[in-house]
């Protein structure tokens, strides 16, 4: 819950000074936490319709896992052309891409708002409004 909920999913992007690439390696770190997390946290939390392992799962595979596929190749193929004159978050303004992605990403943030509901009540959190 800690990690889905301070790192990119769930947070915008700078539009003056964040970094395309820095949101992927975030979004890339929180799907091997939370892999690391399932492995350790062993064979109980797969028991029942509301425990961690599925949910977890579903996470990774319907949330991350798609967009992470599809960004980190088409943000390489940009970054490929440019050499190390300019700042990352220059050229990233530059990339043709970079509207169609900060789309995606308000979409994959608006859809893993559930997973972090559903992980806010696993874990006992309340939401202050």
């Amino acid at each position: 819950y800690i990690e889905i909920s301070t790192r990119v999913p769930v947070q915008p992007i700078d539009p003056q000074y964040g970094s395309v690439r820095e949101a992927l390696n975030s979004i890339y770190a929180l799907f091997g936490e939370t892999r690391r997390i399932l492995s350790q946290s062993g064979p109980s939390i797969a028991h029942g319709r509301n425990s961690l392992a599925p949910l977890a799962i579903g996470f990774l595979n319907e949330g991350l896992r798609p967009f992470l596929t599809k960004w980190h190749y088409e943000l390489q193929l940009h970054e490929s052309k440019y050499a190390t004159q300019k700042s990352r978050v220059e050229y990233e303004k530059e990339w043709s891409k970079l509207d169609e992605f900060k789309n995606e990403l308000k979409e994959l943030q608006h859809n893993l708002e559930k997973y972090q509901s559903e992980l806010m009540k696993l874990c006992g959190a309340r939401c202050e409004d």
